[in-house]
């Protein structure tokens, strides 16, 4: 049980520390956000989508929509 839960814990202390890189390419590069998951070495752009919702607290189409609408 806690093995699971450390790993977990290790899992998004490492997304929370790599944030920054998906954040900027969601903001200025032009490509989808399964381009985007790719990219960055995700395998499946849902995962990417679902994390990304746990880290930042809207999806990436949602935070991409905000940006965009704010510039």
């Amino acid at each position: 049980f806690f093995q699971a839960e450390d790993g977990i814990r290790d899992k998004l202390v490492t997304g929370v520390q790599t944030c920054a890189l998906p954040i900027c390419k969601l903001t200025y590069v032009p490509a989808s956000v399964a381009g985007v998951a790719y990219e960055l070495g995700f395998q499946d752009p849902a995962y990417f989508s679902r994390l990304f919702k746990k880290l930042v607290g809207m999806t990436p189409k949602e935070y991409r929509q905000r940006t965009q609408a704010e510039a």
